[in-house]
């Protein structure tokens, strides 16, 4: 099974060659988690993008749609219980913005 880590060269006529292709498991389990648990293209694209998304949870499972499907949910549930991707409030962001240029000097580009 291709994972789609490396970047094949027969893909660079893709829009985007790092998405892995979409297999049959991916768009089963894309059209129950849009219609089950309201994923949107925006969810996906935060989270990987639009393949990448739903391979990560068929991998976790051994491509297992309904495992997979209910991990997801999962997954969601918790993140929105903890408000892991609720908007941040200004003095928030300052905070962040602060502790980010305090350690800017030392991350690796």
């Amino acid at each position: 099974m291709e994972t789609g880590f490396a970047l094949d060269p027969s893909k660079l006529g893709k829009a985007d060659p790092i998405q892995p292709d979409e297999t049959e498991e991916m768009t089963s389990l894309k059209a129950r988690a849009r219609k089950e648990l309201s994923v949107t293209p925006k969810i996906e694209q935060k989270y990987g993008g639009e393949n990448r998304f739903y391979e990560r949870f068929l991998l976790a499972r051994d491509n297992d749609v309904e495992k997979a499907l209910k991990l997801m949910k999962k997954c969601l549930s918790i993140r929105e219980s903890l408000k892991v991707d609720a908007e941040l409030s200004k003095q928030e962001q300052e905070a962040e913005e602060e502790v980010f240029s305090r350690i800017k000097p030392y991350w690796p580009l």
